[in-house]
């Protein structure tokens, strides 16, 4: 279960110094995110995300990762990526809420409400968070009929990934990370100027 202890559920990828990185590094801090996402959504085993407050970026990347997306009426979810010209995350959240969707949440990364991510898919339910863990506790326990093998089994047949599309996924976010000028994409983004190497 993913859930935050404080105000927001995720900020994502951590912006502070990133401006004083090098591309390469940038690079893989980024492969490293979606090596986590990927695990996430191959998991094989039910994985809750529980979410309050804002999900930007790689944070909501991890909430669309998870079999099950609860969030509170507060919530409201992020993709920014493409606006400093990265794909993270991009074809599983198409797989989850649909093409169109997609292409509305990723190219106008506007913030998703809690009714729209709802009514879209990307949340399974909206619930007060002091009832989301008990929530997430009868999605476990519906399951419990199951052996862990034959749970595995089903989520495997379940996913909408393969091999294949994981390594495109990978492919297409090295392609985006490693096209020129990223710090400065980073920096317009931020509103401020890159740092001096």
């Amino acid at each position: 279960m993913l859930r935050a202890e404080g105000p927001h559920f995720c900020a994502g990828f951590d912006m502070t110094g990133a401006l004083g990185h090098g591309q390469g590094e940038l690079l893989l801090r980024m492969v490293r995110i979606e090596q986590l996402l990927q695990r996430l959504r191959r998991a094989p085993f039910l994985t809750v995300a529980c979410v309050n407050g804002k999900g930007v970026g790689a944070g909501a990347d991890l909430v669309a990762a998870c079999t099950h997306r609860i969030v509170e009426q507060a919530t409201t979810l992020r993709f920014p990526g493409l606006r400093f010209g990265v794909c993270l995350g991009t074809r599983h959240l198409a797989a989850l809420v649909g093409v169109a969707q997609a292409r509305a949440v990723l190219l106008n990364a506007h913030e998703v409400d809690a009714d729209e991510a709802a009514r879209i898919g990307l949340a399974a339910a909206v619930v007060d968070r002091d009832r989301q863990l008990a929530v997430a506790r009868e999605l476990v326990d519906a399951t419990r009929h199951l052996d862990t093998t034959s749970l595995a089994a089903a989520l495997a047949l379940l996913d909408t990934g393969s091999d294949e599309a994981d390594a495109a996924d990978m492919a297409a976010l090295v392609g985006s990370v490693a096209r020129p000028g990223l710090v400065e994409r980073l920096g317009r983004y931020l509103d401020r100027p890159p740092a001096r190497r």
